[in-house]
């Protein structure tokens, strides 16, 4: 059995080390006790996969030494009979270091291995020494780094057009790409300390990047012919750092969708996320005849495109897709609000259009919004034509899936969205149909299974289209500018939050010493301030026209772009959302709808809250929060009902929720030009209420204050049914959409 461990770095520089354990008849003793070292240990506790051919086995190293190192692994099998271990380290050209087990502890399913290099060669102990040299130069240069340094993504792919002006030496690749250094592999004369001008030509890039890096390491390889050599970026023009991250963006987004299609390819899900047998091919040929979007992944170019099933014949589809090299084609795709996955091999490639075969398994991600257990109970069900009785088989908070025998309906079955009353132990609640699927029950008698969502009403929204021969007839804006040019100019004011760190904002106002309508404009994701001065011109401008005060607030977030507090000090374009969590947006606005109502510059008669994109989510929280400072009138623009659907579609099918559900790490991407942590942000969106339409539609029937939404036909990041959906829920407030 070959085993290959591969660390999962937590501060981002990626290090592998392969463990091979060889089976065989001859049984080596485990040695019971290790002698305490006086040597000096580092301290390497990093995640790490053993593949073992058949499957992963978790684990994670606990420190390394000139002697040895400490491995934990959940590995459900005995370590009693190896014949040969072996550890790989960078220049050892791939021999690997023989050792041996001095020491195993059993904890439960978890062992914890004490491996101790066999044959101090002189070559030997110096290739050890000079990697854990390297070790400890890394580790001193992340810990003094900022927050940033330690997050930011690499890249997987290699670059192989890059060049030295150094005279005799020749750059074969560079790997481990970030935006403050690389991996080199070269030949030539160097040593550590040098400064190197290099220049290299990015995939899909014209123009070459030129910059100056000095070696912070080098590890030389067996044979004393090539390095590989750790370089520490020194001077770049900003406009190459810039097309650098842009770069490292673009491939860590790929790289976390190939990554999260393997995971699911090691770590097999169980059944109920398994789509096997005939289904894949029905589910293909439904997608070819509703002519839906799925989401191809380039493996080469790390790239998410958007395409469609072109045909199908036999067993395999088309679909028109770069040309593959590898063999391996990953798809992902939305049906019905859920997220599927799926692996497959290709086939041939022509004239651009690639052909595949049809995949044995597609996986479904978790679409459940709450934990489910299991419910044996009565169930009965009243709508306005039917009254049936049935059987629970689980629930959670919000839903109940039950099992209703197919004689017990007297007419037509019941539909999906049907509104109907739900009797549970003499205790009636309102609910509606989420879905409902025939099958055969363990007797071989037909059933309906009904997933219902309790606790819903519905009332109709007002709903107006615009398009823009109506919207040019119905336009009667102001016929000039505003009058006052100082209301132009608006006025920088700074208040904190509840932990005291500074919100920086600008205000405009028409008049402060009369009472006035006072609008809130939370920032867009990723956005500052500045980016809303138009829609506050425009808003001071009508309001001014018509004889009305107003007072118009914009503000930056915490953590975010712009001038409020960043725990990330000094942190670059594109970098300063890395220590972002979500519960910071919520916490911004409630502190600034604390500030409006209680500041000493003027007086609100009436607040108004506009919300864009992603800050929808705050604003419906901090609206139906019971003892929160709310405005009395609520306009989400562009905004997004719930995470999952939104972030699925922003990320090229990537459900960062399912995938959080389901215990299936993302790690570390580019969203709308932030790097972001995914899992982070997966967890919050669920902890908080804000990630699926269930969670939207609860909280929408709390909000008493009216409503408008607005959003586009052609807006590809929202969901317009989840949105009708959501605004149609029965609620103390009135509710307008404007499409």
């Amino acid at each position: 059995m070959i085993i290959h461990a591969f660390i999962i770095p937590r501060n981002g520089f990626e290090r592998k080390i392969y463990l091979s354990i060889s089976e065989g008849k001859a049984i080596i003793p485990l040695r019971d006790s290790m002698e305490k070292r006086s040597i000096e240990r580092h301290l390497m506790e990093e995640f790490i996969h053993l593949d073992g051919g058949e499957g992963t086995i978790p684990g994670r190293t606990i420190d390394v030494s000139r002697n040895g190192m400490k491995v934990v692994v959940n590995h459900p099998h005995s370590f009693d009979e190896i014949r040969r271990i072996s550890v790989n380290l960078p220049g050892d050209g791939g021999e690997g270091i023989p050792c041996h087990i001095r020491r195993s502890k059993k904890s439960e399913e978890q062992w914890e291995i004490g491996l101790e290099f066999d044959g101090e060669t002189d070559a030997r102990m110096l290739l050890i020494e000079r990697w854990l040299e390297s070790l400890e130069n890394h580790r001193q240069e992340t810990e003094s780094a900022p927050t940033e340094s330690r997050q930011i993504p690499r890249t997987r792919c290699t670059i192989t057009d890059i060049t030295c002006e150094k005279n005799g030496v020749e750059v074969f690749s560079a790997e481990d790409l970030s935006v403050d250094g690389m991996l080199l592999r070269l030949n030539g004369k160097i040593s550590s300390g040098d400064l190197l001008n290099l220049s290299m030509k990015l995939p899909e890039n014209t123009r070459r990047i030129s910059f100056s890096g000095r070696v912070a390491y080098l590890v030389e390889n067996n044979l004393k012919t090539s390095y590989s050599a750790g370089i520490a970026i020194e001077e770049i023009k900003e406009t190459d750092r810039n097309r650098l991250k842009n770069f490292i963006v673009d491939i860590a987004s790929g790289a976390a969708m190939l990554e999260y299609h393997k995971l699911l390819e090691r770590e097999k899900p169980s059944e109920e996320f398994r789509i096997e047998g005939e289904e894949p091919e029905r589910i293909l040929r439904n997608l070819l005849n509703e002519g839906l979007t799925i989401n191809h992944l380039d493996e080469e170019g790390l790239r998410i495109i958007e395409t469609h099933i072109s045909d199908i014949h036999g067993r395999e589809f088309s679909s028109q897709v770069p040309k593959h090299h590898s063999g391996n084609a990953f798809f992902s795709f939305t049906q019905k609000g859920a997220s599927f996955t799926f692996s497959t091999k290709s086939s041939g490639w022509a004239d651009g259009m690639g052909t595949f075969k049809f995949p044995s398994v597609i996986f479904r991600g978790e679409k459940r919004a709450g934990q489910r257990k299991d419910d044996g109970g009565y169930i009965e069900l009243t709508s306005s034509t039917e009254k049936v009785f049935g059987r629970m088989m689980d629930s959670s908070r919000r839903g109940i899936l039950c099992e209703i025998p197919r004689e017990s309906f007297l007419g037509n079955p019941l539909n999906t969205g049907q509104s109907l009353d739900i009797s549970i132990n003499g205790k009636t609640i309102p609910g509606e149909i989420r879905h409902i699927v025939e099958e055969r029950s363990n007797e071989g008698r037909s059933v309906f299974r009904i997933g219902l969502e309790t606790g819903i009403r519905r009332r109709e929204p007002e709903s107006t289209v615009y398009n823009t021969e109506t919207w040019r007839k119905m336009w009667n804006g102001p016929q000039k500018t505003l009058g006052d040019s100082s209301l132009v100019h608006p006025r920088s004011i700074y208040y904190t939050n509840h932990e005291g760190r500074k919100i920086a904002a600008l205000l405009h106002i028409i008049d402060p010493d009369k009472p006035c309508i006072a609008v809130v404009i939370p920032p867009a994701f990723g956005k500052k301030k500045e980016v809303l001065a138009p829609l506050a011109l425009t808003l001071m401008a009508n309001f001014s026209a018509a004889g009305e005060n107003l007072a118009v607030l914009r503000y930056d977030g915490i953590d975010r772009p712009g001038e409020s507090a960043n725990a990330n000090i000094n942190s670059r374009r594109g970098y300063e959302m890395i220590g972002y969590r979500i519960d910071q947006g919520y916490t911004d606005l409630e502190a600034t709808m604390h500030w409006i109502k209680n500041n000493d510059i003027f007086n609100a008669d009436k607040t108004v809250l506009i919300s864009f994109s992603m800050s929808a989510l705050d604003a419906r929280r901090l609206q139906a929060a019971s003892k929160a400072p709310q405005a009395d009138y609520w306009i989400s623009v562009m905004g997004i009902s719930s995470a999952q659907g939104a972030l699925r579609n922003i990320l090229g099918g990537l459900d960062v929720i399912a995938s959080h559900r389901m215990g299936l790490p993302i790690g570390t991407m580019g969203m709308l030009g932030q790097l972001i942590d995914m899992d982070q942000m997966a967890a919050d969106m669920t902890r908080l209420g804000y990630a699926t339409s269930a969670d939207a539609r609860e909280t929408m029937s709390k909000i008493k204050s009216p409503v408008t939404w607005l959003f586009g036909a052609y807006d590809k990041w929202i969901i317009p049914d989840e949105i009708n959906d959501i605004m149609s829920i029965k609620s103390p407030g009135e509710r307008e959409i404007i499409k």
